[in-house]
């Protein structure tokens, strides 16, 4: 009899031992009777997805408080743009433009942000988006350390060797009031905002290092819409082409207005034309009557660097005529007279026909002449 009793108690003990934890996730507070309610939730060792899919249902892990849930990232609409706060969503931006078509979406950039080193042997922090047809406004924010080296494509992902931010900005597209900080970009053609902007580039800014083959400019390689207000500061080398400080390529129709280059514009061996604000104008070359266009109120500050560029100039590296009665397409600019050197001999390197106001001033007056233009805020940058 005493060994019954000893035998029924020793199997209540071990009972009692398997159920104590399914007893205790049952009672745990915020639990839903589930062994894993009671679990913290930890961070992810990985890098954040650059698609992530949010979670449908608002309440999921318990109503005793469950993961945090991501931030509204707006709809895309000029209302409601989205809202870009991370690295993550700035790689969602190239996935909405690369599948949205023609379709005009709307970003916001909510901070600065800072870009990543690449991955080991990779050649881009970012790949360039191909399309923009939208309106980013980059709210006076930071995009740093945008890295993207384009003299070999990207194998099974593009055969474009072109590099900048957007490869084409097509018409009716905007980007305002963006800064790049610390580009390294280099490409068969190279700029940090667009290869080839067709839209408007108005109030942004750009530091860093460019490199270019046939086309390169520190906001545009070339430039058929309108850049107003922009500011570059990087250095800006072209192995072949046009090569200028704030555009290579100045095209038919196209506006360059109140920009200031303050970088380096290097010859790297074959340019053909090369500039402070433009390699080569054409602006003017079947422009519509009453257009707006042209080269106008820019200031070049920066020294062009060549030893035989033929159609070296402080301002532009040369001009086309034009067919219209207007005077000039390359005016009202300015040049430290310091730049001026043996072989950049001229505001215009080459010109044809039509007449070319450009002005050279002392340093001393720098100043002055930023306010004439409403270019103070050049001395911010």
């Amino acid at each position: 009899m005493r060994k019954k009793i000893f035998g029924l108690k020793f199997l209540a003990v071990i009972c009692a031992f398997l159920l104590l934890p399914c007893l205790t996730a049952c009672t745990s507070p915020g639990g839903t009777g589930g062994p894993t309610d009671s679990l913290p939730s930890l961070p992810s060792p990985v890098r954040p997805n650059p698609n992530p899919t949010p979670d449908p249902d608002p309440d999921a892990g318990g109503s005793g408080g469950g993961p945090e849930q991501p931030p509204d990232k707006g709809g895309g609409t000029e209302t409601d743009p989205y809202r870009i706060r991370t690295e993550a969503d700035l790689y969602d931006m190239y996935e909405y433009e690369s599948a949205s078509g023609e379709t005009h979406k709307y970003y916001s950039l909510e901070n600065d942000i800072e870009l990543g080193d690449p991955p080991e042997n990779a050649i881009c922090n970012f790949i360039p988006v191909k399309s923009f047809h939208g309106t980013f406004l980059g709210n006076n924010h930071f995009i740093k350390n945008l890295y993207i080296d384009m003299s070999a494509p990207i194998a099974g992902l593009t055969d474009d060797r072109r590099a900048a931010l957007f490869l084409v900005v097509e018409r009716g597209a905007e980007i305002s009031g963006l800064r790049l900080e610390n580009v390294s970009v280099s490409g068969s053609e190279a700029a940090a905002f667009a290869c080839e902007n067709y839209g408007n580039i108005t109030d942004c800014s750009a530091d860093g290092e460019i490199l270019g083959g046939n086309q390169c400019g520190g906001i545009a390689a070339s430039n058929f819409g309108r850049i107003i207000r922009c500011v570059n500061a990087a250095t800006v080398t072209g192995t072949a082409g046009y090569c200028g400080g704030i555009v290579g390529l100045a095209g038919p129709g196209a506006s360059v207005s109140r920009c200031a280059n303050l970088g380096a514009v290097r010859d790297g061996g074959n340019v053909s034309f090369m500039g402070g604000v433009a390699g080569y104008d054409v602006t003017g070359k079947n422009a519509q009557s009453g257009a707006e266009f042209g080269i106008t109120d820019c200031v070049s500050l920066g020294p062009i660097e060549t030893e035989a560029c033929p159609r070296a100039g402080v301002v532009t590296g040369g001009t086309e005529p034009f067919i219209l009665s207007s005077p000039s397409h390359t005016e009202d600019c300015y040049y430290l007279r310091s730049l001026e050197t043996a072989i950049v001999r001229n505001a215009v390197g080459v010109w044809k026909n039509g007449g070319i106001s450009v002005y050279p001033f002392e340093e001393t007056d720098l100043e002055d002449i930023l306010a004439s233009l409403n270019l103070l805020f050049v001395v911010d940058r």
